[in-house]
């Protein structure tokens, strides 16, 4: 199975390379049964657990596959803007809110439906998604 993912993602001006490894291949994956992937900070990198490479896998579980992979990236760049922009660093000297994991999946979960309610509703041009402007 072939990921549609980037080699790097832009995150608030610092770049982070998407990698795609196994929990053979990452120890940082081994950490219990649920490390679906993981934000480096200091190394600048996000790592997705490439279940694709564990068996062969029917057409459907590719695809549901894929969808979770795609959903641990969106999660995994939630965490990067919260830490590349200091809320996750200053969090942690009031509070945990910047990298509770209820917010960073709901953020992830949800992103997509934001985006197109705010195109809907024509409060964001589709340029502006890809915009380096974008604080108009």
């Amino acid at each position: 199975m072939m990921y549609p993912f980037a080699d790097y993602v832009d995150i608030l001006g610092t770049q982070y390379k998407i990698e795609l490894k196994t929990r053979d291949e990452d120890p940082g994956l081994r950490h219990g049964d649920m490390t679906h992937g993981y934000c480096s900070y200091a190394e600048k990198r996000i790592v997705i657990n490439d279940r694709s490479k564990q068996s062969n896998f029917s057409e459907d579980e590719e695809y549901s596959y894929l969808r979770h992979a795609m959903k641990t990236l969106r999660h995994e760049i939630v965490h990067a803007f919260l830490a590349e922009s200091g809320l996750a660093g200053n969090a942690k000297m009031c509070g945990s809110w910047a990298t509770n994991e209820e917010m960073v999946d709901w953020i992830a979960l949800q992103g997509p439906k934001i985006t197109k309610a705010w195109l809907d509703a024509g409060a964001l041009f589709s340029l502006d998604i890809y915009s380096e402007r974008g604080n108009e």
